[in-house]
Parts: structure tokens; sequence; C-alpha cells
């Protein structure tokens, strides 16, 4: 959701930047809208534990979005008025679709008011309006951003520094939560430990997902080291991708199985995962593939443009089409689901491109 930064007009836009947005979109989409079943826990079947594996794919969305949020941001020259305007402006809409698709959710589910009444139903509808915390990490990055941009541009060491203190005190307090908790099963002596702080007090980064922090600074700091990373070989990237890929997410699953099985229930291994030095992986992985990808395409081009008005509109169709959907047995495999997913990631498109239509509505969206 780089809408603030990446040009609007094709010819300068990023091919892999356009395709890195798109995957994470996509997964974003997935991940709401899934019907496959994944609780290694409940059933334990073997169809269960590979549906959980493939969740470990879709824990790269989020940060692949603060990071290219990072990437083109801190690249570009920085106009104070203008930033200002684009806080104040995401705020609202922030704001606004909140209420949009409360507002949504509720008339979709009215039949609960008889049932339980209105706190029933705002209950229950919660996990359709969740999703909008993205916003407020993305809002709080950018109230900072004019500090780290000064700091991009005047002193490198010091804003290395900075990156790596949120690294060690965002990804590298989960690792330490992962290493404990393993430790201690192979030990004989389980104990769960997460979420755990570990710096007590002098942890700055807990409760405001620290980690956005983290990907937002080494996405500025990959554009400065890009054009090393583009002379090594196509050959050697793929194959440090897939080394990376491999080792993140086969070390997001067993993490995830250890902690299931000790708190006897499924870890979403997604939502958990945002954090771990596993998805970091992944998404260095994602990165290095993505450089291959050097001619744009419109299709990408044309989803990665409209990534924040499908961020915004898709729970709509999501919990829209939610009782149908979840009827057909075809969905509720790991495939099928994909293909569902990129239905609903289309008609959010076809949605916003027909807001972007309408005057008084296209800044809703953009």
């Amino acid at each position: 959701m780089s809408h603030m930064s990446h040009s609007s007009t094709n010819k300068d836009r990023i091919a892999w930047i356009d395709l890195l947005e798109t995957i994470a979109i996509f997964m974003v989409v997935l991940y709401h809208s899934r019907f496959y079943i994944s609780d290694i826990i409940g059933l334990g079947s073997l169809g269960t534990y590979v549906n959980y594996f493939f969740n470990t794919t879709l824990a790269v969305s989020v940060p692949l979005f603060f990071f290219v949020n990072g990437y083109l941001l801190l690249s570009k020259k920085f106009d104070f008025k203008r930033h200002l305007r684009k806080i104040i402006k995401l705020t609202l809409i922030t704001l606004i679709w909140y209420g949009i698709t409360l507002a949504w959710l509720v008339f979709l589910h009215r039949e609960w008011l008889e049932m339980g009444g209105l706190g029933a139903v705002l209950n229950a509808v919660k996990s359709g309006i969740n999703h909008l915390w993205f916003m407020g990490a993305l809002i709080c990055i950018y109230l900072f951003f004019p500090l780290l941009k000064i700091v991009y541009d005047q002193n490198k060491k010091v804003f290395l520094y900075f990156t790596i203190i949120c690294l060690i005190f965002t990804i590298g307090n989960t690792l330490l939560n992962e290493v404990l908790t393993v430790g201690s099963q192979l030990l004989g002596r389980p104990h769960i430990f997460h979420e755990y702080n570990f710096f007590n007090i002098f942890n700055p980064f807990r409760g405001i997902y620290g980690y956005s922090f983290t990907y937002f600074c080494l996405g500025g700091i990959l554009y400065k080291y890009i054009d090393c990373i583009k002379h090594i070989s196509a050959r050697n990237r793929n194959l440090l991708a897939l080394g990376l890929l491999l080792l993140g997410c086969f070390g997001l699953f067993g993490v995830g199985v250890v902690y299931s099985r000790m708190g006897n229930e499924e870890w979403n291994v997604m939502w958990n995962g945002y954090d771990t030095i596993f998805t970091m992986l992944n998404v260095a992985g994602l990165l290095l593939l993505s450089l291959n990808f050097q001619k744009a395409s419109r299709l990408i081009t044309l989803i990665s443009r409209n990534t924040l008005g499908i961020y915004l509109t898709h729970m709509l169709f999501v919990e829209l089409l939610r009782p149908v959907a979840g009827q057909i047995q075809f969905f509720h495999s790991f495939g099928g689901n994909m293909i569902y997913a990129l239905g609903i990631l289309v008609i959010s498109l076809l949605f916003v491109g027909l807001i972007r239509k309408i005057p008084l509505l296209r800044n809703l969206v953009a």
C-alpha cells in the first residue's frame, strides 16, 4: 500500500515492487476469506498439517507492505506540508471505512439483533473490522516519519543504529520467546513464552506493532544496497531465496506446532508470525525472487495501484459471500480457497475502480 509515494504513471513504476504488493494483498485476502481447516490440535490429520504449513507463507503479507513503504518513502524527497495532509487524509479514511464496514456487517447480521441485541452483534462482527489495525500502525509510522527521514538522509550510521534497536526489541524479543519455549520442551520442563517482554521497562516497542518500524526501516536500507543485490547473479539469488524460504516456512511451522501442542490449541501462525525471524527470512526470499520480475504487467500494476482500496473494501465482500461460498466444498481446500480469494480480490478491484469514477468518493480509496 505504497500509494503515497509510488508514481501513478505506469512507466515510472517498479515492476518488482508492484509484484510484492500484489502478492501481499492477495495473501491478506486469502487469510481473511479462508475456509480450509488448519486445526492441527482439534483434528490433527495430515491435511490439517499441510494447511497449517501453507499458513506460514501468509505471514509475509503485512510485513511486505511496511517493507515496501519504507523502500519507497525513505528514498523520495520529503514535503512536510504534503505529508501532514496525507496523515490527516489517511486517518479520516480509516475512520470512515471503520464506520462503513461496521454498518455493513451489522446489516448483514441484523437477525442477531433480535437474539442478543446490538452488543452481541458488535462482538460477533469485530473480526470483520479488526483488519483495520494495519492503518493505525501505518499512521503511527507516518507520524514519526519526518524524524526518520532526516536521520536517513543525513546520518547513515544513526539510522542503522535505530534499525538494529528496532530489530532487537521486536523480532529479537520474539526469537527469545521461541528459543526458550522450544528449549523448555526439549528439557522436559515445558513452559510457553509468548509475547513476554524480556527487556521489560527498557523496551519502547511493545504493544504498538513495533515490528512495523523494523520492516519500514529495513526497506529504506534496502534502497541503499539494491544495486549491490542486483549484481548477484540471478542463479545465486534464486538459490539463496529458495534456502531462505525453506528455512523460514519450516522454521515457523515448527515453532507453530510446538506452541500449538503446548497450548493445546491451534497457534495462529500468521498473526503471531509477523514479528518472527522466520517471516523476515521469507520476506527476504520473496524480495530476491521478485527481482527476476523486471517487465511490468498491466494486471499486476493495476492491482498494486489499488492495494489500499482493495484492503479497505475486501471485507465487505468476504462477509457478504461467506454464507454461500462456505457451502461449496471445493473452497474448503487450500487450492480452492486460493481461487475463491482471487475472486474476492477481483470483485474488490472492480468495486474500487467504480468508486474511483465517482468524484465525491474517489478519495476514499486513494
